[in-house]
């Protein structure tokens, strides 16, 4: 089972395939999208091309924002979290890996 758009589920063909579920509680639905992160952090990984890699970090930003959301988390807020860690631990355009010794 995994989370899918909201306009999947109207797709005829789909329909016959699969049945669908809707989750009831916060937690369910947080957990869900938990897994979501996951998967589309993994077809990040294998995007051949910048294209595709563009188009699953759009679903990587659905997802997060869906989070956001349900945690009544402003855009504002985020950004201002952001602006703290990048002063605090910087951010990463020096492009520094780290190795164990």
């Amino acid at each position: 089972m995994k989370l899918v758009r909201n306009k999947i589920c109207n797709i005829s063909g789909i329909r016959r395939k699969y049945r669908f579920q809707q989750l009831e509680s916060d937690e369910e639905y947080l957990e869900a999208l938990k897994q979501k992160l996951v998967e589309e952090s993994k077809e990040s990984l294998s995007a051949q091309s910048k294209t595709d890699l563009i188009s699953e970090l759009v679903d990587l930003l659905e997802v997060v924002d869906e989070i956001r959301k349900l945690f009544k988390v402003t855009v504002t807020q985020m950004v201002s979290l952001k602006k703290m860690k990048l002063k605090e631990k910087g951010g990463f355009s020096n492009r520094i890996r780290m190795f164990s010794r």
